[in-house]
């Protein structure tokens, strides 16, 4: 089955798949809706050959979904699969869209986040609240330029400057560039590092190693864009 592209939505349209699902349903049910009410239900102008293409995309999208998690089905992460899942993570992309790329569950993703110890970011997590590091992650000492994960903000970061210990003496502390999407707010701005962010001061017990993930082949400097 050649794969149908995906109908660009125009302003104001609804053409997310659970809609598209909507409609797909009320057209096939007993009693089914007219073409006319189904453009109305997906908010566009009424015109078939638009609504059929829509259709059919998202019928064709799903057949390959589904067979392509049939194949997959019982297999254990390959080494790819485990590369592009906590790369694509540390970037910030959701565990249900890093499921949806691999045509895998959530389940399998974040089995993969855990047994390999990314850093998490929780649902409801905020500056004050955050998962703790995974054991793989911790250390007390980090060196100038190097990436790690900043607990506190949930992002990747890198060590920009050793601010010498804490005022309690209980640990390094550091000055780091938190890195943010280039999708990010306006208000963040490039730094030298070529990547939109801000500075901060964590101490080490707050930020996460990521030298660990290089055996599993993650190029971490890859985060930065």
């Amino acid at each position: 089955m050649a794969l149908a592209k995906r109908v660009k939505a125009k302003a104001g349209e609804n053409l997310t798949d659970a809609n598209i699902e909507r409609v797909v349903k009320l057209l096939e049910q007993a009693k089914p809706i007219t073409k006319k009410e189904a453009c109305e239900v997906l908010n566009i102008a009424y015109n078939t050959t638009r609504l059929n293409n829509i259709i059919e995309g998202y019928k064709s999208r799903l057949a390959l979904d589904q067979k392509r998690r049939a194949a997959n089905r019982g297999k254990p992460a390959s080494p790819e699969e485990i590369r592009s899942t906590v790369l694509d993570y540390l970037k910030g992309v959701s565990v249900s869209e890093i499921a949806e790329g691999l045509y895998r569950s959530t389940t399998f993703v974040r089995n993969i986040i855990e047994t390999v110890g990314v850093p998490q970011r929780g649902v409801g997590e905020n500056y004050f609240e955050y998962s703790p590091l995974p054991d793989q992650c911790i250390t007390d000492k980090f060196e100038i330029n190097e990436l790690a994960w900043s607990a506190r903000f949930q992002s990747v970061c890198i060590i920009d400057r050793d601010l010498g210990e804490t005022k309690d003496k209980a640990s390094k502390l550091y000055r780091v560039y938190v890195l943010e999407p280039f999708e990010a707010p306006d208000k963040l701005y490039l730094s030298s590092w070529g990547q939109p962010g801000y500075y901060a001061s964590q101490p080490a017990y707050e930020l996460g190693s990521l030298a660990h993930l290089k055996e599993y082949g993650v190029e971490v400097e890859r985060t930065i864009k």
